[in-house]
């Protein structure tokens, strides 16, 4: 950021609240995100290690659910990112806008739309049965 300046303002970017703003939500958004893939990867492991008992349903669906979540998350902070870097994020050849671009086609997996993994969870813990054939 040193060096670009907020349109229409005599200030750069680096200097300005909002981009202090922007950096906190974002680094909070991420490390949120690594915690709950943290959790969940430490729930396969033990999970790994109990010599085949197959993971009860809504373990798994709680899992599903804060992946989803984490993308969710990561997604919030790249929309925010991209936005804090400025209009150049949307150029084809500009990095930012292709890690942008390759994020949100990434989150159109069937098993990382949010809203799937967090309604399945829901239905779950609401003791309906399952819909989702992944689970």
């Amino acid at each position: 950021m040193p060096g670009r300046m907020i349109y229409g303002l005599n200030e750069e970017k680096i200097e300005s609240a909002v981009t202090h703003l922007q950096i906190g939500e974002i680094t909070a958004k991420i490390d949120a995100a690594d915690a709950l893939v943290q959790r969940a990867a430490e729930a396969l492991d033990r999970n790994a290690e109990s010599m085949g008992e197959y993971m009860p349903s809504l373990d798994r669906a709680r899992i599903r659910r804060d992946i989803g979540f984490a993308v969710r998350l990561i997604m919030e902070a790249v929309d925010t990112l991209a936005s804090a870097y400025g209009g150049s994020a949307a150029r084809a050849s500009d990095p930012m806008g292709r890690i942008w671009r390759d994020l949100r086609v990434a989150t159109l997996h069937g098993l990382l739309v949010p809203a799937t993994s967090l309604e399945l969870y829901g239905r779950l813990r609401c003791g309906q049965p399952q819909k989702a054939a992944m689970l």
